[in-house]
């Protein structure tokens, strides 16, 4: 009785860690901190537009930027893991588009 016990115990554990699993997979990979980063850089383009000091073809690129990093996320994190040398990836990616943000509202260029 106590072997039935356990082994129904094993396989809800088991059962219950393989529908986690899952569940993180089709959610993806937690990362706060790059997804604060990515909504705080689109923050600034999105106020570079409306103070006209970014032109149609600086957001384009910066938009674009944005979009290219996102993808490279989102295939990072489609093994369910994202690993310590995929988050520096990223956060160097977004370092150079952060660069790339403040160079382009602070050229004396305008819409």
């Amino acid at each position: 009785m106590k072997r039935l016990i356990t082994a129904s115990l094993v396989s809800l554990v088991g059962a219950t860690t393989i529908m986690g699993s899952a569940s993180n997979a089709f959610a993806g990979t937690k990362s706060p901190r790059i997804d604060r980063r990515e909504t705080h850089q689109q923050n600034r383009i999105n106020n570079g537009i409306n103070s006209g000091a970014l032109t149609n073809k600086e957001t384009i690129r910066l938009q674009r930027q944005q979009a290219n990093i996102n993808a490279q996320e989102a295939t990072f994190k489609s093994d369910g893991n994202l690993s310590h040398r995929e988050r520096k990836v990223l956060n160097n990616r977004l370092d150079r588009a952060s660069d790339n943000i403040f160079r382009a509202k602070h050229n004396g260029r305008h819409n």
